[in-house]
């Protein structure tokens, strides 16, 4: 049975209203798959007690975020933080499909993971919106196989911890693989090619993310973005009390 690592970020307040989709779409959808959790999140004793009820995990499955608030600028840096976290914790286990979602998505369709062993896919927001990477939310969630999961992730979190947020953090590493970019010079025209193949739709490219999938794909990778390739999208589910300002 193929393994999979279902990392969750951020709070559960929809958790409630958005599981049952996430366990039939996903979960349920991929009977051949084991599915291990870690979550990284925060909130009250009552909160993390749902959590655990949800997911069927115990304390040795969450980690509390405890990087200092005052340090965090955007809801970017706390996602890069998390996901860190997560993965340092993981790092010398392997499993064969890797996924980051949040509790308050749920999915238009029904996700085949084994359709997803020899790519990296990010899964993109149902509504376009002004961002310097993509048209769509691209960090709401992703999936890929053990090779193209890390050689994106761990170059990617890597270089923004230690170079554009200056946190003394150990780098991710790989024993199986080396995610280090070697070269990180990249031309418009690249980056025109690489969103042109990957699928990514923007009028303002990214040089990191171009250096980061241009890396990927040197390296036999695959990338592509749900919405160009596939139609999968996901929606975000708020609480009532978020609905006005969404």
């Amino acid at each position: 049975m193929r393994q999979v690592l279902c990392i969750f970020l951020g709070l559960p307040r929809t958790i409630l209203q958005c599981f049952d989709n996430i366990n039939n779409q996903l979960i349920q959808n991929n009977p051949d798959f084991k599915f291990k959790y870690i979550v990284n999140t925060e909130g009250t004793p009552e909160e993390i007690n749902l959590i655990k009820r949800v997911l069927n995990i115990n304390d040795s499955d969450i980690i509390l975020f405890n990087v200092d608030k005052n340090k965090i600028k955007s809801a970017f840096e706390a996602y890069i933080h998390r996901l860190y976290q997560c993965l340092k914790k993981e790092q010398h286990n392997v499993y064969d499909i890797y996924i980051n979602l949040r509790f308050d998505l749920v999915f238009n369709k029904p996700i085949d993971l084994n359709h997803y062993m020899d790519k990296y896919c990010v899964i993109t927001l149902d509504v376009t919106r002004k961002c310097s990477f993509h048209n769509r939310d691209w960090d709401l969630m992703a999936i890929g196989n053990h090779f193209n999961y890390k050689m994106f992730n761990y170059p990617f979190l890597n270089i923004v911890l230690k170079k554009w947020l200056n946190e003394n953090v150990e780098p991710l590493e790989d024993t199986c693989m080396d995610t280090n970019i070697k070269d990180h010079t990249i031309s418009n025209d690249e980056i025109i090619s690489i969103n042109k193949k990957c699928g990514l739709i923007t009028d303002e490219p990214c040089h990191l993310f171009s250096v980061v999938i241009k890396n990927l794909l040197n390296n036999g990778g695959n990338y592509i973005v749900s919405e160009s390739f596939e139609q999968i999208h996901v929606n975000i589910i708020r609480p009532s009390e978020f609905v006005k300002g969404f």
